[in-house]
């Protein structure tokens, strides 16, 4: 098939292709499943083992032979023209499953891989792969590619919302790949996404509501931990799994509010700062007593105190929000002002966790910031009274 004519317009839900082929002359429509020649997009496997340990041995290799092959599809697909790239994201489900395969199982960014996979072909085949996923989410986000290879806006916000190409589920999943080094390319495709279909910020709104019932389900978790009979297992304690989870929700949260900053007032209206400041008093606590109960020396000692400062940073991106309203609306800074009391006082009870929040971020400053933009507060003084002296 030779491709030779194109119709008069480039935006590619309008464009045709014109070719010969067995001695005629065709046309197809620019995005079809007709220029599918490649089915064979399968899922990614994890390079990590449950309780963040990387494979070793012939999981080690079976690892590299299965993502070689998965790295060779990333690569098929960004060498594609314009209109056969769509084709395939938009006609072939399972190159986004595949893709979306790989968001879900890549190892989260706070693991060392130098420490837990002493393999230079390895780690370089997992770094190229996390690579060329970003660079095809890019390349979904962006509508012009050139001056004849573009997609109105119009269009490709209906090509991405109506065929899932990308999905919070998905931005949340890249959080964790990508993490705090790599947060400038998270928050332009946050940014790209968002701009291109505004329906994004309600589904993020509906997807901040679950870090809550994630909490929840973490202290359910260490109860049936801590009801079980004790016994051997494979990982270096038997709360490794839940801690790990718990480090995933703090770090996602943490990175959100700072690559999306509008999220915050999302987090707000969901009460996720009670959330954190019950989970990080009552069950960080807990966690810690009964690991270093097991091992006093265990890894997952280091990740709570990771998922500890990254809840407090969460909790402190949220304050933020409002501190930002009244100091860019001083004439309107009663109601901001009010929120960040009423968010305060619901932690007072959480007393291991506003000592430790106190120590990183002083709210005497706080009240400063308020006292001076809000002369109507003068209950502020007394809630400042209670918290120096409980």
């Amino acid at each position: 098939m030779t491709e030779f004519k194109k119709s008069s317009t480039n935006n590619l839900l309008e464009l045709k292709i014109t070719f010969f082929q067995d001695g005629e002359i065709k046309s197809i429509p620019a995005l079809d499943r007709r220029w599918i020649t490649k089915t064979d997009f399968f899922a990614y496997t994890s390079l990590v083992k449950p309780g963040g340990q990387g494979k070793t041995g012939i999981d080690l290799e079976e690892w590299k032979y299965q993502a070689h092959k998965f790295s060779k599809n990333l690569r098929f697909l960004l060498r594609l023209e314009h209109h056969k790239f769509w084709s395939y994201v938009v006609h072939e489900k399972s190159v986004m499953a595949s893709v979306s395969s790989f968001l879900q199982e890549s190892t989260p960014f706070y693991l060392d891989l130098e420490r837990i996979v002493p393999d230079n072909i390895a780690k370089t085949l997992y770094n190229d792969i996390l690579r060329d996923v970003v660079r095809i989410l890019c390349r979904i986000v962006t509508n012009k590619e050139a001056e004849n290879k573009w997609i109105s806006k119009n269009d490709l916000r209906n090509l991405i919302y109506s065929n899932y190409l990308i999905t919070i589920p998905m931005l949340m999943d890249l959080i964790l790949a990508c993490g705090e080094g790599n947060t400038k390319i998270v928050k332009k495709i946050f940014e790209s996404v968002i701009h291109i279909q505004p329906s994004y910020e309600s589904d993020l709104e509906d997807a901040i509501h679950s870090f809550p019932k994630a909490m929840c389900n973490v202290v359910r978790e260490i109860e049936d931990l801590e009801n079980s009979a004790s016994g051997a297992y494979d990982l270096d304690t038997p709360y490794d799994e839940v801690v790990l989870f718990s480090l995933d929700c703090a770090y996602t949260l943490s990175i959100l509010v700072d690559v999306w900053p509008p999220a915050r007032k999302f987090c707000a209206k969901a009460g996720v700062q009670s959330s954190l400041s019950r989970f990080y008093d009552s069950t960080i606590p807990n966690l810690w007593k009964n690991i270093h109960v097991i091992n006093p020396y265990a890894l997952a000692l280091n990740w709570l105190n990771h998922t500890r400062i990254q809840l407090l940073r969460s909790y402190r991106a949220i304050v933020n929000y409002f501190i930002e309203e009244v100091l860019h609306e001083p004439e309107k800074s009663l109601e901001p002002s009010e929120q960040i009391i009423s968010i305060f006082t619901e932690s007072l009870t959480n007393k291991t966790f506003v000592i430790d929040y106190e120590r990183m971020y002083p709210i005497e400053v706080d009240f400063d910031i308020l006292k001076q933009a809000c002369n109507k507060l003068y209950p502020l003084i007394i809630f400042r009274s209670r918290y120096l002296n409980f």
